[in-house]
């Protein structure tokens, strides 16, 4: 991973650029950074049935990228669909220098694309990911407004994700491993559908995290779950260090697949959720879940920060 200022960053040289609309103001933050002038296409994906916010930042994104942006809509309960389209559009991209901005992607779609590029035969080479961190969430920038928090409300499906449905054995009972983030809501609705018989709790300490903040309002989170689930138990993995939050798993799993079916729910940062990836690319028979949301905070979701976080794919798709 290489991390740079937002502000200083210069242009950015790719062919292909994939983002994806949102209400968040973040997917705007890179996409303003690259350099229209050398690039071939420019995927914007976006969901159906939008609010305004999101309207109006997909008209920017449009207007940026001009007669080179292609806009695919895509429902947020149809992965099988937005699967298909897509493969379509990914299949003629193959060979071009790509980046794939994940920012507001939700989890399951960049994972999606991610298995996308491995099918299709993508040289990985000439993938790069980046990401631009939230610098607060809901506007709360203390564990002691805890409470005032909310990113989400209810689930609306919890399913496994296209690509990462792992083998689960039917005479094996089921260890999940849930990287918390602050969706306490979502995540007890995620531990009790699945009632495993093992459960491991995972948090980012202030360390391992992109803010010292943001981990103590984790640590509140992670504190109220294991009190609800006091057999859980307790690891920490990383925000930043891709390799650390991936040996920390490994671990785990290697202790227990020959015993349980593993599922993961990655629910804190995207640099977690890229972990995960790997290992279930390392891993085929781990399945990783989604807790689809009922709804969001669309209007004090997240604030940009002036970071931009860079991967490459070969440290991703095995």
């Amino acid at each position: 991973m290489n991390k740079e200022s937002l502000s200083k960053t210069t242009k950015i040289d790719t062919e292909v650029f994939i983002c994806c609309a949102s209400f968040e103001q973040r997917c705007l933050s890179i996409a303003q950074k690259v350099d229209t002038s050398v690039i071939k296409r420019a995927i914007i994906c976006t969901f159906d049935d939008n609010c305004l916010s999101v309207e109006n930042n997909l008209k920017s994104l449009c207007e940026l990228f001009r007669e080179n942006g292609t806009v695919i809509t895509l429902k947020k309960d149809s992965p099988l669909e937005n699967y298909d389209k897509l493969y379509d559009t990914l299949q003629s991209l193959k060979g071009s220098k790509t980046i794939i901005d994940i920012s507001t992607f939700t989890r399951e779609m960049f994972l999606i694309c991610f298995q996308l590029f491995k099918q299709l035969g993508f040289n990985r080479e000439q993938i790069r990911i980046c990401y631009n961190p939230s610098s607060v969430y809901s506007n709360i920038t203390s564990a002691d407004d805890f409470d005032k928090i909310w990113l989400s409300k209810g689930v609306n499906e919890i399913r496994s994700i296209l690509g990462f449905s792992g083998s689960p054995s039917t005479i094996k009972r089921n260890l999940l491993i849930v990287l918390a983030g602050f969706e306490m809501e979502r995540a007890q609705i995620l531990i009790d559908s699945f009632e495993p018989a093992v459960l491991y709790l995972g948090k980012a300490p202030a360390k391992f995290s992109n803010s010292v903040e943001l981990s103590k309002i984790n640590d509140v989170n992670v504190s109220r779950l294991l009190a609800v689930y006091p057999d859980a138990f307790h690891f920490e993995f990383s925000c930043v260090d891709l390799g650390l939050t991936i040996d920390q798993i490994t671990k785990i799993i290697e202790q227990n697949q020959e015993q349980y079916n593993i599922i993961i729910s990655p629910m804190n940062n995207k640099v977690s959720t890229l972990a995960v990836a790997s290992i279930a690319f390392k891993y085929p028979d781990i399945q990783i879940c989604y807790a689809s949301a009922n709804m969001y905070n669309i209007f004090e979701y997240s604030n940009p920060s002036d970071q931009i976080l860079w991967f490459n794919a070969q440290e991703i798709i095995q």
